[in-house]
């Protein structure tokens, strides 16, 4: 900030001729220059005595107003600092013309969104569009206004300016990425109803722009938490439990967050499924018709569900398997390459942990030694997952 000032302030010095000074207001380059010491240095008390004791004698004040300008809005006095950038822009020399990003920058953080929008685009329009700070300024007052593509441009301009920006530091970088970030999820969102792959898209660059943030403020307990709430709007449960449990060591004082995160953990710890593993083998555990758990070998060639004669008897004795549930017989190919006919029926319920699905096509084996099988076709049928091979897990969406 204090670099885009004295830039500004330097224009002001070269765009008001001593001859200038000397004419209309009577100031001299000594005062111009004494103002510039103390302004430099930092030393605002001093910049405002010797500003105020000029304006006991001088006709003229434009100079004057635009350097209490700068005094009050170091002071984060944005109120008064405003005034005095629009008393200096009274006067329609050049010269003045850097008061007015600067008042568009006092009226961003005093919230007057769109007074402050008509003046970072005046300031834009007359030339000021290297200072990377009036798109972030104007990025927040476009997002906060709901104009989500022009918040979007804005930010991502001003991340492109600020390449070659030394001055920028760390936090504020962090910042326009976590607002970036949000200005794409709140997209994405909206698009959900009506293209869900699109919004799929954009809500990747709401994560990469999150993800971006922490780079550079990993310690941001907002940052996390909103990238895990990001994740959640999007059914990626699993993938939000470290960014809030991130955010809730960094700052344990967010019982909603706690909440939320309990939940989550009971909801994702459900959804994966423990694999038994014996001879490279995989057996998924099964509730058949809600009454019966068998342990079913993962068989990615089967079609079927298929199960032995003895399990088929056990589901008929318990009244979950009735005349109208049979089916043609078919013939299936095994494993061995024989080919055999199979009865067959309709399993109303299938269960692998939270999941169901209904009316399920279930063939009889030949033999009481058959393994039961778990075709990917009837799998596939419970929506998008994954196998953990490292933990041993099956993992639904």
């Amino acid at each position: 900030m204090k670099k885009i000032l004295l830039s500004c302030l330097y224009i002001l010095f070269c765009s008001i001729s001593y001859s200038q000074i000397q004419q209309n207001n009577n100031l001299t380059s000594d005062d111009i220059q004494e103002l510039s010491k103390y302004y430099k240095s930092g030393d605002y008390q001093k910049l405002e005595d010797k500003t105020f004791e000029l304006l006991r004698n001088k006709t003229q004040t434009e100079e004057l107003d635009f350097f209490l300008g700068l005094s009050y809005m170091h002071k984060y006095n944005y109120v008064q600092a405003s005034k005095y950038f629009v008393s200096a822009l009274q006067n329609e020399r050049v010269g003045y013309k850097p008061s007015i990003p600067l008042l568009g920058e006092c009226l961003v953080h005093l919230e007057k969104y769109e007074e402050a929008i008509v003046i970072l685009d005046q300031a834009i329009q007359l030339g000021y569009g290297d200072y990377s700070f009036f798109y972030r300024g104007r990025a927040k007052l476009r997002k906060n206004n709901a104009d989500l593509d022009g918040a979007i441009s804005d930010f991502e301009y001003f991340l492109n300016l600020s390449k070659d920006e030394d001055s920028i530091s760390t936090d504020y970088l962090s910042s326009v990425y976590y607002y970036l970030g949000n200005a794409y999820l709140e997209k994405a969102v909206i698009e959900k109803e009506k293209n869900f792959m699109h919004a799929e898209n954009i809500f990747q660059n709401s994560i990469e722009n999150y993800l971006n943030s922490l780079k550079y403020d990993s310690n941001s307990y907002i940052v996390n938490r909103d990238l895990g709430v990001a994740y959640m709007l999007f059914n990626q449960e699993e993938k939000a439990i470290p960014f809030f449990e991130k955010s809730l060591q960094i700052n344990e004082n967010q019982p909603n967050i706690l909440q939320t995160l309990n939940v989550v953990r009971g909801k994702v710890s459900y959804n994966r499924i423990k694999l038994k593993k014996e001879h490279d083998i995989y057996f998924v555990p099964v509730k058949l018709n809600n009454v019966l758990d068998i342990d079913f070998v993962f068989d990615s060639g089967a079609s079927d569900v298929s199960i032995t004669p003895e399990i088929a008897l056990t589901l008929v004795k318990t009244g979950t398997i009735t005349e109208n549930d049979w089916l043609p017989g078919a013939y299936y190919k095994f494993a061995d390459g024989t080919t055999a006919k199979s009865m067959r029926f309709n399993l109303k319920s299938v269960k692998i942990g939270n999941k169901i699905i209904s009316n399920v096509t279930c063939s009889i084996s030949n033999s009481l030694d058959a393994p039961m099988l778990l075709g990917q076709s009837v799998l596939s049928k419970f929506g998008k997952y994954t196998f953990d091979y490292k933990n041993n897990e099956l993992i639904f969406d």
